[in-house]
């Protein structure tokens, strides 16, 4: 069986839990037949399927048998027999209640297997109810195996290396779909955020990796300021210094460039031995 391409964005939010007998009599009734609460009309399905025809005919593709999964009532059965009068309809769907009151395959999408490919698939307005739970296993398994962020420059991380962790999430995604025939072309994580009982551990890890680059890159600056001092004094023989009045030029100089307080000048009426 062959899936057109599936395009699978993940959220970071509470995945919502599905199970066959969800689907019963009174959920048909509320969301596709009641004309006061329904979320969609026969009409309005029989235009999704002029497209998935139109769509077809445009690629030339020969349809000689469909499977329509979470078929549902199976509103657009009739509007694609008109389109593929010769095709073979088979309407997929998990709830027991449509299966015995329309004779359509028992199954799902996650683990529906068929010993025969299919020329048209659709599965419309399904994934959701039908991919939560595979793909919030794989997004556990990825944040067991990898860390939120590193300092090692060689270790992949979910922060720095989005296209790497977007490739691994893919792959944990495909391996639980394969069965159902979907091709996964892209999953990406659209947010991250720390956990509420890490947020403040991890705030001050921030800070302090901040302060960290901000001192080394102050310290490295002032080491070059200090070192190019002393070389031009020594080259334009402004005034010669032994190695003790050079420490201590450098220990000055380091504190006014290194430190956070403005310095303040101190006038010394002797000399730097007495």
């Amino acid at each position: 069986m062959h899936l057109s391409r599936l395009v699978a964005s993940l959220y970071a939010a509470r995945v919502p839990r599905s199970s066959p007998e969800r689907f019963d009599a009174s959920f048909y009734r509320r969301f596709y037949i009641d004309p006061r609460t329904r979320v969609v009309t026969r009409a309005e399905m029989a235009r999704r399927a002029d497209l998935v025809a139109a769509f077809v005919r445009h690629g030339e593709l020969r349809v000689r048998t469909i499977l329509d999964v979470g078929c549902g009532l199976g509103l657009m059965r009739a509007a694609l027999r008109r389109h593929f009068p010769r095709a073979r309809y088979t309407g997929l769907e998990p709830s027991p209640y449509l299966c015995e009151r329309y004779g359509w395959q028992q199954g799902s999408a996650a683990d529906f297997e068929s010993p025969r490919p299919f020329d048209l698939v659709i599965c419309y307005d399904v994934l959701q109810y039908l991919t939560a739970r595979e793909a919030a296993a794989a997004l556990r398994n990825l944040a067991t195996t990898y860390p939120y962020e590193t300092h090692d420059d060689n270790e992949v991380a979910l922060r720095s290396d989005p296209q790497q962790i977007a490739g691994a999430l893919r792959t944990e995604i495909q391996a639980r779909l394969d069965k159902a025939g979907v091709e996964v072309i892209e999953a990406r994580i659209s947010h991250l955020a720390y956990a509420p009982e890490i947020a403040n551990a991890m705030l001050r890890r921030q800070q302090a990796s901040a302060i960290i680059a901000a001192r080394t890159q102050i310290v490295e600056g002032a080491v070059s300021m200090v070192d190019m001092a002393l070389e031009q004094l020594a080259r334009k023989q402004v005034i010669e210094l032994d190695e003790e009045r050079k420490a201590a030029m450098v220990s000055n100089l380091l504190v006014v460039l290194c430190g956070e307080q403005e310095a303040q000048p101190v006038l010394n009426t002797g000399s730097l031995y007495t």
